[in-house]
């Protein structure tokens, strides 16, 4: 459909990220997951031309023994 015209919504911004929203107006729904799948590959295609990467969050997770005498290692005899 050409009216409404879709739109781009910078909405917030997120952890590591800048929320965005695409609004698209369609005549049925019918064509929906299609158009859903063809949308997302060609922002993917475009941001891949234009050089932007998608950054995808790290965690770094450190594991510490507990302290207390119910933790010690047992002594060898």
């Amino acid at each position: 459909m050409n009216e409404p015209a879709p739109s781009a919504l910078f909405l917030s911004f997120g952890e590591s990220a800048l929320s965005l929203e695409l609004r698209v107006y369609i005549a049925t729904r019918d064509v929906y997951l299609s158009l859903v799948d063809e949308l997302h590959s060609r922002i993917h295609q475009e941001f891949a031309a234009a050089g932007i990467e998608i950054a995808f969050p790290q965690l770094d997770v450190r594991l510490r023994a507990p302290e207390g005498p119910e933790r010690q290692p047992e002594k060898r005899r």
